[in-house]
């Protein structure tokens, strides 16, 4: 008997999930070879991520609930420290950080989700 609500627990009961998609652009720009992150608001989810391809082109598979999303890139910054380049990050935190990120979005299970974000640097986030 232990072994079937075993098996139930690792094959039969994870939570449904669903995929969204979309396009990342920066000041009108795609933005290429970004990290996405999704994180579930009220911790009812698993965290999952993407990257963005040469057109600012994602696609994931999230739990659908609601998220938040983080969306970072690091860039090379001056010289280099013992032969490890130093990395800075190049989007504002209103996008980058968990905890200030502004970009949030609720998959609906079932369905592709396609949800594009309009980044940035010098205003407020939106969200299509």
């Amino acid at each position: 008997m232990a072994f079937f609500v075993s098996v139930a627990v690792v094959f039969g009961c994870r939570p449904a999930s669903t995929t969204v998609s979309g396009r990342v652009t920066i000041d009108g720009e795609p933005l290429v070879a970004a990290a996405m992150m999704f994180y579930p608001v009220a911790g009812d989810g698993r965290t999952s991520h993407a990257f963005t391809d040469k057109e600012g082109r994602y696609a994931a598979t999230i739990d659908p609930t609601k998220m938040v999303v983080t969306i970072s890139l690091f860039k090379p910054k001056g010289d280099s420290q013992n032969g490890e380049p130093i990395l800075e990050e190049s989007i504002p935190g209103r996008y980058s950080e968990r905890s200030r990120s502004e970009l949030l979005m609720s998959p609906v299970e079932g369905r592709n989700t396609e949800c594009n974000f309009d980044l940035s640097t010098s205003a407020t986030a939106s969200t299509r």
